[in-house]
């Protein structure tokens, strides 16, 4: 399935999402100044040069503040477009499940529908709100402070350029192991609701029959099954994130020893200095954020073809 087919499903949400992701990019844009205040406060105290020191840092708390209110929009607006279309989507698929034959219900298990109608909903519902939303942001990001570094020393700026290929690389490699994974965890949910469904339908009979133990060692075997694939993925998805801020990180100390010779040599001022390293490490988390949009990608796939399926 095509990645532009899933994107498809916000097509009735698409001013909502536009507008957090706007609001999202006027955030990344104040934070694309902070470094190169970071630089001018940075050279205030350590050279002879003279900033106004009151200034600068009025204009740093002036862009904290501004990007809390934009954060604070965007987290409302988020919240509320995400419960509408996990409300329109669970509704078109009972809509959708009521009109089959009774055939199809036949041939599954009622946890799996249940699984359609409340699991799938709610992940395809994140994908969008959160994980599509955060893409034209965290490239603004990328590119924002990549030009504002190769502004101060293109050399390096390309150095920092050209890792982004390899970064890339990684992540499908990373993704190929995540996407069967994912399915793991789907199918074990759903066959987790069906056990309690079905057990629950049948309670008089269990009791009748002392069935009670090996009902309750059925659904434990089923929960733990669903545990550890759930922590088998998380162990995956929290690897993933803070191994790509160290590799990120590790590329910031490496310009730092490369800038700090650049700044003996008097090719480089102080706050040149300041604001070239910490716009490389802004490019810390939108790297990191980008490799989470990879796993995320894959798990919002697996649901949408589930729900494919079904409808």
């Amino acid at each position: 399935m095509k990645l532009t087919r899933l994107i498809g499903l916000a097509r009735p949400y698409r001013a909502s999402l536009a507008l957090a992701a706007g609001l999202m990019a006027v955030e990344t844009g104040f934070a694309l100044g902070l470094p190169w205040l970071g630089g001018r406060l940075a050279s205030s105290i350590l050279t002879d040069q003279r900033f106004n020191i009151d200034a600068v840092l009025g204009g740093i708390i002036g862009l904290f503040a501004v990007r809390s209110v934009f954060a604070h929009l965007r987290g409302r607006l988020l919240v509320e477009t995400s419960a509408s279309i996990v409300t329109d989507m669970r509704q078109k698929i009972y809509d959708k499940i009521q009109s089959l034959p009774l055939g199809y219900f036949r041939g599954r298990r009622q946890g799996d529908i249940l699984s359609f109608a409340v699991y799938e909903a709610e992940q395809v519902s994140s994908f969008m709100t959160g994980t599509v939303t955060s893409v034209l942001p965290n490239l603004l990001a990328v590119v924002g402070a990549v030009t504002l570094m190769a502004v101060i020393d293109s050399a390096l700026a390309g150095i920092v350029l050209a890792l982004v290929p390899l970064f890339y690389i990684g992540l499908r490699l990373i993704g190929r192991g995540l996407r069967p994974l994912s399915i793991e965890v789907r199918d074990a949910y759903a066959a987790l609701v069906s056990t309690v469904d079905e057990n629950i339908s049948m309670m008089p009979a269990i009791k009748a029959f002392g069935r009670e133990h090996a009902a309750s060692t059925d659904h434990k075997t089923r929960a733990e099954l669903l545990r550890t694939l759930i922590c088998k993925q998380g162990r995956i998805n929290s690897f993933l994130t803070p191994f790509i801020q160290f590799c990120a990180l590790t590329a910031v100390v490496l310009l730092l020893r490369f800038l700090s010779e650049r700044v003996n040599g008097g090719e480089l001022s102080v706050a040149e200095f300041v604001s070239f390293l910490l716009y490389a490490a802004f490019l810390t988390a939108p790297f990191a954020s980008l490799a989470d949009l990879w796993a995320q990608t894959q798990l919002a796939r697996i649901m949408h073809e589930v729900l494919v399926r079904v409808a």
